[in-house]
């Protein structure tokens, strides 16, 4: 006997929606992927609850080299690719991207702008009318990261944004709670 999913309530602003957690569009499966760079684990802990609660498979972007720990080189190193436009070379990926129907994209803001991996990623790869939802955590501000996200995005559909800060440091573990709501509103908008 097939059972039926179960329905997943959430807050979306003051808005609650009840959805189920497995959607479909087009008569077919709702295909989710999280695709995500994360440096010091704070995008990777948020891409991990978009991917649980959405039942997505998870897709970690790494550069082949280059990228550094130290605060001060990844400054230095992520700065100039985000200047001149210059991304690094990333370890490919053995996925198939093109199954998916709604793409959640993550990472740290740098220099106010998108991390030069994901941007990398964005720029090699063409997501023509597909939807996507784009988070980002950062320490400073968010500067113009969702309108470059948007400008990499084009021919596609953005369905919403959200940002956090520092959410490892958040210790009642409110910014997991809101990236689970936002992400199981962005499935609903993406169902119609």
């Amino acid at each position: 006997m097939n059972e039926q999913p179960q329905p997943v309530a959430c807050v979306a602003g003051s808005e609650i929606v009840s959805q189920e957690r497995f959607g479909t569009v087009a008569g077919k499966s709702l295909r989710v992927a999280v695709v995500y760079y994360s440096h010091e684990g704070n995008s990777r802990h948020l891409a991990r609850e978009i991917a649980r609660v959405t039942e997505a498979d998870l897709i970690e972007i790494t550069p082949r080299a280059g990228d550094t720990s130290s605060a001060v080189s990844r400054y230095v190193w992520g700065g100039k690719q985000i200047e001149v436009e210059e991304y690094p070379e990333l370890v490919p990926i053995e996925k198939d991207l093109s199954v998916y129907d709604l793409y959640f994209f993550g990472s740290p803001v740098w220099n106010r702008s998108l991390a030069p991996p994901l941007a990398s990623f964005l720029s090699s790869h063409e997501f023509f009318r597909k939807q996507f939802a784009v988070f980002c955590t950062y320490a400073g501000r968010i500067g113009n990261y969702f309108e470059h996200a948007r400008q990499k995005l084009l021919g596609g559909d953005v369905l919403g944004t959200i940002g956090f800060k520092d959410p490892l440091a958040d210790e009642g573990g409110d910014a997991a709670a809101q990236v689970r709501r936002w992400a199981l509103h962005m499935v609903g908008k993406a169902r119609g």
